[in-house]
């Protein structure tokens, strides 16, 4: 009785230890945001290849159409041979400053903030090579885009209030503890103590102090053996069970990592990265009656490559698949987390942007189609230009779409109609 209250209190302190640096672990993850980080490194290589395609003297107004197309880019520099900022668009003290902090002697994204406009702004500061295939540091390009809110600062402060919280239940715990073993171990310690030879006696108890607790004593004594026994057949069925229940942990987790991975590989084109057309067939149905029910908007953006053929023509099938490489990565730098970018067909795209009003799902499809044309029309040097073309359609605006199908549909008339209208353009479906 009194060892395992002393486990039982020891388990509840050490629990509650736990629960703190937990919460403080969680707290650091989140403030350090490997994940925001990741992302902002593809999205800064993405503008770097943008501006490398830039010609000679046309630095600043790559710069300004980069600027103007992402809302999250703050500011763009080139990085002297000192592993400073050089040449700035647009040129602001402050962001100098906050990109002189963040790209130094650094090689990866830094967080780090600036004052622009009265306004305190938290920023990611990273810096790359200027070509991705030659990691000459003194041709370097660095970005400073705007970070998004993290909770860390709000963890840390509950990871303050569970250390207090810790720190006052471990005292009521220990006093606890204190009061039981004065009340109540020290008198069974010296029951056990006088508990000596046979002090049966005409099926009496003898032999015992005055004050002893009799009973505890009487069934700890005609429990023992029973205990003892059932303890040890216990701890036979303990093993046997722990044993189990670990070989058919392992079996399910490899089960499930099996079919998680063979999913995956089913609904992802190895090409772009991107989901490929199964994904549509499993996914998209039970997105858009969710969206549906839930009274919420749903856009699409279909996309296509303008005069694709005739550069799988002239220059080879290497040629276009290194195209559509960029596609797939230049809209999946352009989406949310919460979007879903799909490889359509040979050289088609769709964009599935949940809760995104049409203007907004008509935004992203203009700067990916911007984007587009100014790498391929500085890049490749082809006879036909090539460019995309997009659709868009969102559930708002066409509520009597029951089905998904219906949907799709309407983003497809609207990329055909552009691909009548002369291409290199974007195009909503008509309200009905």
């Amino acid at each position: 009785m009194v060892p395992s209250f002393e486990r039982f209190t020891r388990r509840i302190m050490y629990s509650v230890v736990l629960a703190a640096v937990v919460v403080f672990a969680v707290a650091t993850y989140d403030r350090l945001g490997p994940q925001a980080a990741k992302r902002i490194t593809e999205q800064a290589r993405l503008c770097a290849v943008v501006l490398q395609a830039a010609p000679d003297g046309e630095m600043a107004a790559s710069a300004k159409v980069l600027l103007d197309q992402y809302d999250q880019l703050l500011a763009v520099a080139t990085i002297n041979t000192l592993n400073k900022p050089g040449t700035l668009y647009p040129e602001d003290i402050s962001l100098r400053a906050a990109l002189t902090e963040a790209v130094t002697n650094q090689s990866g994204p830094t967080r780090t903030s600036a004052t622009l406009a009265d306004q305190d702004l938290q920023l990611w500061g990273v810096r790359v090579p200027f070509h991705a295939d030659n990691p000459d540091t003194s041709r370097e390009v660095g970005f400073l885009f705007r970070a998004e809110p993290v909770l860390g600062p709000w963890l840390w402060l509950m990871g303050g209030f569970g250390a207090f919280v810790c720190a006052t239940v471990g005292l009521g715990l220990l006093c606890m503890n204190r009061w039981f073993e004065r009340q109540v171990v020290t008198p069974l310690r010296r029951l056990s103590k006088s508990w000596k030879g046979d002090t049966w006696n005409g099926g009496r108890l003898n032999g015992l102090p005055p004050a002893t607790w009799r009973e505890i004593e009487e069934i700890t004594n005609s429990l023992r053996l029973m205990s003892e026994k059932v303890a040890e057949s216990q701890s036979r069925v303990q093993r046997v069970e722990k044993a189990s229940r670990s070989l058919i942990h392992k079996s399910e987790t490899m089960f499930n990592r099996k079919l998680r991975r063979a999913k995956d590989q089913a609904t992802t084109d190895p090409l772009t990265g991107l989901r490929n057309r199964r994904f549509i067939e499993e996914e998209f149905g039970p997105l858009f009656d969710q969206q549906r029910r839930r009274g919420q908007d749903l856009s699409i953006v279909m996309l296509d490559l303008d005069n694709f053929k005739h550069l799988n023509d002239t220059r080879g099938h290497k040629a276009g698949d290194e195209l559509l490489r960029f596609a797939g990565a230049l809209v999946r730098g352009a989406i949310r987390p919460q979007d879903f970018a799909v490889r359509y067909g040979g050289d088609e795209f769709v964009l599935f942007l949940p809760d995104a009003r049409v203007e907004e799902a008509q935004s992203v499809a203009k700067r990916v189609v911007a984007l587009f044309a100014q790498y391929t029309s500085s890049v490749l040097n082809c006879e036909k230009p090539l460019t995309l073309s997009a659709g868009v359609a969102s559930l708002m605006n066409n509520p009597y779409c029951e089905t998904g199908g219906s949907l799709l549909a309407q983003a497809d008339e609207a990329l055909y109609k552009v691909k009548e209208a002369g291409k290199n353009a974007v195009m909503t479906a008509q309200t009905v």
